[in-house]
């Protein structure tokens, strides 16, 4: 998938490997229509969506290939930062908390080559179930990135599905080189901080406070609260809040089966 970038820096790629099909598209579709685009022409059960800034190591597809399984949505590679001197804040095994009413995401520093839960599975550096990707991705939420693939872990633990963390599967990142050229980082930042309101007025239900996200949006930049008056954001968090009304399993529910899964594991 090449989108919002000349055709004519991937045309030695594409001599190169001819056997590989290209989708091309002058225009920048976002994360989310990048991946939808993609998932159109998908022809196999699996699907591994890679960051054009993440490289992986060549044994990576094949240590995840034996962690398929029917009831599994996504399997996440491990991420290495390529800026050795940079703290792990991204690994690419994940939980979601509630933390003073708020959703907040962390990642965690692997200490053995077991396969774990993780709460969700990273879009840049991840396996995952086709159809089961297509039935999550809304891609009118979450424009222009960040926060989508909680939102999709999220929602296959409502309906039932697991994700893992398999460490032997390495992917190195080289990070926020894309976005970077394109949003300053203070932009970066306020959007991150947006799409994680979007994601708790869109998901949760009844766990974490919505006088909480409301007090931090309303003293958030400008910017942000008129994304949040906005008719299609209303409409799509309404859209959000019925399909996880309906969902198999409440809030609790999926907090409690993540407690239980992560309690076996190596995070001592």
């Amino acid at each position: 998938m090449v989108n919002g970038s000349s055709q004519a820096i991937y045309q030695s790629l594409r001599q190169a490997y001819p056997e590989i099909r290209w989708l091309l598209y002058a225009r920048p579709l976002g994360f989310a229509g990048a991946v939808r685009m993609g998932l159109q022409a998908a022809r196999h059960d699996w699907v591994y969506l890679l960051n054009n800034d993440v490289a992986l190591d060549s044994l990576a597809l094949r240590a995840l290939a034996p962690h398929r399984a029917s009831e599994t949505f996504a399997i996440a590679s491990q991420i290495f930062l390529k800026d050795t001197t940079r703290y792990r804040e991204e690994t690419n095994w994940s939980t979601l908390l509630v933390e003073s009413g708020l959703a907040t995401i962390h990642d965690w520093i692997p200490r053995s080559d077991a396969p774990v839960p993780t709460f969700y599975a990273g879009g840049g550096a991840s396996l995952f179930q086709t159809r089961l990707l297509r039935s999550l991705l809304d891609v009118s939420a979450y424009d222009p990135f960040y926060w989508e693939d909680v939102e999709w872990g999220w929602r296959a633990r409502k309906l039932g599905y697991q994700s893992w963390f398999c460490p032997g599967s390495v992917a190195h990142h080289t990070r926020r080189s894309t976005i970077g050229r394109h949003y300053s980082p203070g932009e970066v930042e306020r959007i991150i901080r947006r799409n994680a309101f979007l994601f708790q007025l869109r998901n949760l239900t009844s766990a974490g406070s919505l006088q909480r996200v409301i007090d931090e949006i309303a003293r958030a930049p400008e910017a942000t609260a008129e994304y949040f008056l906005a008719a299609s954001t209303r409409r799509s968090i309404a859209r959000g809040r019925f399909w996880n009304y309906r969902a198999p399993l409440t809030d609790e529910e999926v907090f409690a089966q993540w407690n239980s899964a992560i309690s076996n594991s190596d995070l001592a």
